[in-house]
């Protein structure tokens, strides 16, 4: 590491046994990543790794869609991107930050819909475009605007199924001097295709909102709205989400 750049890099080494192969194996996952500043305030970075997703309980021993012989899925990731920060008076700043990934998969986990058994597919990938604006205008505010965008040409069809290929965000949190915090969150989603042939997903926008107050050091309460007008929408295939909902509590820290 210098002024200009670093340089990361480290491994993992994963052992499993599955029933259908019936023995334990070894999978080494090493990682890399180089960033490098860049003349007016860019920052260049690009990484690759190698990284393992086991079966979870459900995936292995689901009554309606578990499957115990699955493999777990392994997956090569490469990203490239850049970021460029502009500092405003103060504390406040603007950044912005573009990057696009692509992820080799084998063994991808995969089941068409709940009635269906969860299978292994040997070979798949997904790639896309990210790109993120954060702005902190003061201590006490700031917010974030974020478009994801998957590159059809290049993703799996089963990994577009429920999917939507264009995702915009924006948040906002604002805090009190009393130990408030209030935080927005608003996504839209664009249509998806299904497993059904010429059954699609309609697109939908929902709103959050929720709020924590600390007590102390060690209380937090915190409420919560959800879908805040009752957007009616499927994230799958028959299964409708449900509708505008409120839950509130209490976190105490030991």
């Amino acid at each position: 590491r210098d002024r200009s750049g670093e340089i990361t890099a480290g491994t993992g080494y994963n052992v499993y046994s599955t029933e259908k192969e019936g023995s334990y194996k070894g999978l080494l996952c090493p990682m890399a990543a180089v960033s490098q500043r860049l003349p007016a305030g860019f920052e260049a970075r690009i990484s690759a790794s190698r990284t393992v997703r086991f079966p979870t309980l459900h995936h292995l021993y689901s009554e309606s869609s578990g499957n115990p012989g699955l493999m777990p899925e392994e997956a090569v990731k490469f990203e490239v991107g850049a970021e460029r920060w502009i500092f405003l008076r103060g504390e406040s700043y603007l950044s912005i930050e573009a990057a696009y990934f692509y992820n080799d998969l084998r063994n991808l986990i995969y089941r068409s819909s709940r009635s269906y058994r969860y299978n292994n597919i040997g070979e798949a990938r997904i790639a896309g475009f990210e790109l993120r604006i954060c702005c902190s205008l003061a201590p006490c505010l700031s917010g974030s605007v974020s478009f994801g965008l998957l590159d059809r040409r290049v993703t799996t069809d089963e990994l577009l199924e429920g999917v939507t290929p264009e995702k915009t965000e924006a948040a906002l949190t604002a805090r009190t001097g009393f130990g408030t915090e209030f935080n927005y969150r608003f996504a839209v989603f664009g249509e998806r295709s299904t497993y059904a042939a010429g059954r699609y997903l309609g697109g939908y926008a929902v709103h959050n909102l929720n709020a924590e107050q600390r007590i102390g050091d060690k209380v937090r309460l915190r409420a919560e709205l959800d879908n805040i007008f009752d957007e009616n929408y499927e994230e799958e295939l028959g299964f409708p989400a449900s509708g505008r909902r409120f839950s509130a509590g209490f976190i105490v820290t030991m």
